[in-house]
């Protein structure tokens, strides 16, 4: 079993903070803070995926000195969350408050089995990420300037079916039309 959670250190800085049981939830080992920069304010909301491999991947927000945005960051771990990796910069200049999502592709079909995506909205605009061994990333908003989608994307939400499709919901606009791609 592996939980995360933000926690705050004494100096007031929010970290992540990750816990594993191997006997079912009768004891925990703590794993933290996980690592960040220096240069960093902290680091917020935790979302988990666990790939075809078992590696965890867990996503969160890398908080810039000024609070006044943040890079999305993905830690790796590949022993059921004793150890965790330096997170990977994955999206750069999201807003602090920015929604995103993680999911991988299960599916034993799939020639994709093993992907793990991340989607956010950035600056209102749906962006996009892949890696397909979860150390390397690439898509829109790491490596390529803008938006996916340009336009008014509030909550993205990405899903794998279990043929290894790769679902985008998200809510268009003040009327809160889902919307997919």
């Amino acid at each position: 079993i592996v939980g995360v959670e933000e926690i705050t250190l004494p100096d007031g800085a929010p970290v992540i903070s990750g816990r594993i049981s191997f006997d079912g939830g009768a004891s925990w080992k703590e794993s933290w803070p996980l690592a960040m920069k220096a240069e960093w304010a902290g680091v917020v909301g935790p979302a988990l995926a666990t790939d075809a491999r078992g590696a965890l991947n867990l996503a969160a927000l890398a908080l810039h000195p000024d609070h006044s945005g943040a890079s999305l960051v993905v830690y790796r771990s590949e022993d059921g969350g004793i150890h965790w990796e330096f997170p990977q910069v994955v999206l750069r200049g999201v807003a602090p408050e920015c929604y995103y999502s993680i999911a991988s592709d299960l599916s034993p079909a799939s020639p994709f089995r093993g992907n793990v995506y991340v989607t956010a909205d950035m600056g209102n605009s749906l962006c996009f990420a892949r890696s397909n061994d979860g150390h390397s990333w690439s898509g829109v908003g790491h490596s390529k300037p803008g938006p996916l989608l340009p336009g008014q994307c509030f909550n993205p939400e990405v899903l794998v079916d279990a043929g290894g499709a790769v679902h985008v919901l998200w809510v268009s606009g003040p009327s809160g039309s889902i919307l997919t791609v």
